[in-house]
Formats: C-alpha cells, sequence, structure tokens
C-alpha cells in the first residue's frame, strides 16, 4: 500500500506584493526580500499539520480500508501528519520555489475483513519530503 502526501502552502498577503505589483500604488511599501519571502514560504508550512486522505483496497478475498478516522484537523477523515519545512529556493522569474523537509511519524489504521480480518496501526515513521510551490 501505499501512501501519498502533497503539501502545498498558501500564498499570505504579504509575498503578494513580491510576485504582483498592485499598478495604483505609488510605491511598493509591502515588497520583500528575496530571502523574506523565502522565509514566509517555510515558516507557513514548518509545523502544519495536513491529512493523508482514507483509502481502501481488495486482495483476494479481504478488502480493507486505511486512515479512515476523523483524526486529522476540524475532524477531517484521513491520517493526520505534521510536516517541517527546510530552507527554501527556487526561481522567482517562472515562480517555482522548493523545499527538502520531513514529517513527523504517522500512524496508519488498518481495518481488514472477508478471508482474513483484522485491525491495526502501522506506524510509518522518518519521512522525507520534497515539497513544491508554484506561484503560477
Amino acid at each position: 500500500m501505499a501512501i501519498a502526501l502533497v503539501v502545498s502552502a498558501a500564498a499570505t498577503a504579504q509575498t503578494a506584493d513580491l510576485v504582483a505589483h498592485n499598478g495604483f500604488e505609488a510605491c511598493w511599501a509591502q515588497a520583500l526580500t528575496e530571502p523574506h519571502f523565502l522565509d514566509l514560504l517555510r515558516t507557513s508550512l514548518d509545523g502544519a499539520t495536513t491529512c493523508v486522505e482514507p483509502m481502501s483496497g481488495s486482495v483476494g478475498g479481504t478488502s480493507y480500508v486505511a486512515c479512515n478516522t476523523a483524526a486529522c484537523p476540524g475532524a477531517q477523515t484521513g491520517c493526520p501528519v505534521t510536516v517541517h519545512a527546510g530552507t527554501f529556493n527556487g526561481d522567482f522569474d517562472a515562480g517555482s520555489f522548493a523545499s527538502l523537509g520531513s514529517a513527523d511519524n504517522i500512524a496508519v489504521p488498518i481495518v481488514a475483513s472477508g478471508d482474513l480480518a483484522f485491525s491495526c496501526t502501522v506506524t510509518i515513521s522518518a519521512s522525507a519530503l520534497c515539497i513544491r510551490r508554484t506561484t503560477t
């Protein structure tokens, strides 16, 4: 069973002036330096909790469901995972930024039924992440 984790950074109002400027303003009072912008990307993700969506399938006569609990923020169904972002770098002309990061351990509850019935929790540890943010 493979678990996919996609992390997306939300652009904040502070970072918007670096990417696009309001033409009615006389100056770029809110413009950020490149290092400050990259640090805002990192801090917007670092320590954030996201959710691995529930998944299900079957093998032979056994069906399984994983991450089918309301354990994520806001009682969303899935497996919660806290991410840690490293230093971002990227191409300001293309609007593409990336960082290497990690994730805390992910507890994956699994319930199987049919020919082989069981329930257990699998812990995935030392997860490495490649975090990509595109502003276009």
